[in-house]
């Protein structure tokens, strides 16, 4: 996993939450869909986040980009579950 980030919160945060618009999409590459979403989000003035994971559920690709208070994410990302136990990605049944 590689995670880099970056962020300045508000020194006086009133932690409130605002979902504004999300909607996901599947991709030409199997297993894999992209999503994208905007926040209202107090907690953050300026916020950098990349998040990269593999061999995990869900693994993939995630930005998050915010300033003043509003975030904007990105999401590409596996839609299978991972099995620990036998290292693979869980089968569908």
């Amino acid at each position: 996993m590689i995670n880099l980030k970056f962020s300045i919160e508000y020194p006086l945060t009133r932690l409130s939450f605002n979902h504004i618009f999300s909607r996901s999409w599947n991709t030409f590459i199997k297993n894999k869909y992209f999503e994208i979403e905007v926040l209202q989000d107090c907690e953050y003035l300026i916020n950098f986040n990349f998040n990269w994971t593999t061999r995990c559920d869900h693994a993939g690709v995630r930005l998050e980009l915010g300033l003043f208070g509003y975030e904007i994410l990105f999401n590409l990302c596996d839609n299978r579950h991972w099995d620990y136990h036998a290292n693979t990605w869980v089968k569908e049944d």
